[in-house]
Order: structure tokens, then C-alpha cells, then sequence
């Protein structure tokens, strides 16, 4: 189920209420508004329904992002997953004056990485995220916002952030992310786990100070991890909200 298809608060003049109404009326789509008894100034939401049919043959993120109320925008995951950009940052250290050492970039599957010293700058950041106007991260608001925006001269025009410690705290889940994954039933690399040890900090000064290289990619290992994992975690979570979202519906 994709449950973007059947949110009418997209819609103005739909609330949560009508929404439910709707639901348990038996409209499961947006087409079935415009034959909907309920709905009121049906010309004018005929219209926005076109326009949101439009939006999502186009793959239009944003449009949805600023459509959905926030406790609501995980009804994206779903459906608009191949257009999002997930990140996650490894750091130096575990102070405020901590630095990036990597910046992991997933987008369709394919992993990008940044490594600070090697590629890491505005350009090749700005590059990487280039084409996605949202940004999915796991308690990336207070993370890894903050040390791209320190790397960005701003923020990216129109650039939006899912993030999905909020999204599953919602589902019910708490913890940091390793035991989020092991409560959806994500499986890590168990050598880059065993090896790595969680220890970034570590294999990122054998790097720095010896140069060796297995340090480095068993970093880069790591992080491949923890950012590709974020996308069956948003898959999984967003499966999750849709099932409590219509449960009772008669």
C-alpha cells in the first residue's frame, strides 16, 4: 500500500477527520474525490487533484513535502523513495568542536562518499546532492545538518530533511539507530561490523596519522552502512505508519 495516493489532506479543506470519513466511506484514491458525497467546492478540488497527479508523475518531492502536515510527511516514504538523497556523517571526535571525516551520500542505491582532505568541499557536496530537494537522515536535525551547513555556505535552495529518529519515534521506536535496525530485522556487514567496532574515531586517525589505507576503507565501509541502511529503514517505518493509519477503517 502506498498511502500517499489516499492522503486528502493534501487537499484544502481536508482535514484528519474528513480524511477518515472519506476512508471509511470508501474512497481509497484521490480519483475516488471526485465522485466523493462529502467533499465540498468539487470543481476547485478536482483541480488539485490534477495538479497532484501531475506532481507525482514528475517525481516532484518537494510538492509533497510542503502539501503534508509535518507529523504526516513520512506518507512520502513510500512512494517517493528513489527521489530522496540519505546522508550520514562520521565525525573526529565526540565534542562540539568535532570536524566531518566522511560525508556518506545514498541516492537510487548508489553510495557517494566524501572524505574530508581527499574530495570533501561545498562543491563536490553541492554536486552530490544536486537533483534532490529531500534530505533523509536519522537524528540528522541536531547531527548532520549542522556539519553540512558548515561545509555548505548555506543550505541549499528549497533543500527539505526527513528525519527518521522523529519518523520512529512515531512507529513507536526509540534508541539509536543500530537498534533500530536490529528491531526492523536489518542485517549489517557482520565483518565491517566486528572490524570497525564502532571505532570511526579511531580508524580515522590510522589514517590520518599513518596512512593506511585498510583504516580508511573500513571507515568508508562503515559509513556505506550506516547511510544505505536508512532506506529500508524508511521503507519499513513508513510500512508500519500506513498499517496504524488505516487500521479500523471499516
Amino acid at each position: 500500500m502506498q498511502l500517499l495516493r489516499r492522503s486528502f489532506i493534501l487537499f484544502d479543506g481536508i482535514g484528519r477527520k474528513t480524511e477518515r470519513r472519506l476512508w471509511q466511506g470508501g474512497a481509497c484514491d484521490w480519483n475516488d474525490l471526485r465522485t466523493a458525497t462529502q467533499v465540498r467546492h468539487r470543481s476547485r478540488l478536482e483541480e488539485q487533484v490534477d495538479i497532484a497527479e501531475e506532481r507525482l508523475a514528475a517525481g516532484d518531492a518537494t510538492f509533497f513535502y510542503d502539501r503534508l502536515p509535518q507529523p504526516e510527511k513520512w506518507r512520502m516514504l513510500s512512494s517517493m523513495i528513489g527521489k530522496f538523497a540519505f546522508i550520514d556523517i562520521e565525525l573526529d571526535g565526540s565534542t562540539s568542536y568535532s570536524r566531518p571525516t566522511v560525508i556518506g551520500i545514498c541516492r537510487k542505491g548508489g553510495y557517494r562518499c566524501l572524505v574530508r582532505g581527499i574530495d570533501m568541499d561545498a562543491a563536490n557536496l553541492a554536486e552530490a546532492i544536486s537533483g534532490t530537494s529531500v534530505i533523509v537522515t536519522y537524528n540528522g536535525k541536531r547531527h548532520d545538518l549542522h556539519y553540512m551547513s558548515g561545509l555548505l555556505p548555506r543550505t541549499p535552495d528549497g533543500m527539505r530533511v526527513l528525519d527518521l529518529r522523529h519518523i520512529a519515534l512515531q512507529a513507536g521506536y526509540t534508541g539509536g539507530l543500530k537498534l533500530l535496525e536490529r528491531e526492523l530485522g536489518i542485517v549489517r556487514n557482520r565483518y565491517v561490523e566486528l572490524a570497525a567496532n564502532g571505532q570511526t574515531t579511531v580508524l580515522w586517525r590510522k589514517w590520518r596519522k599513518s596512512g593506511t589505507r585498510r583504516a580508511l576503507e573500513l571507515l568508508i565501509d562503515y559509513n556505506r552502512e550506516d547511510t544505505c541502511n536508512l532506506s529500508p529503514i524508511a521503507l519499513k517505518l513508513g510500512a508500519i505508519l500506513e498499517q496504524r493509519a488505516v487500521a479500523h477503517v471499516v
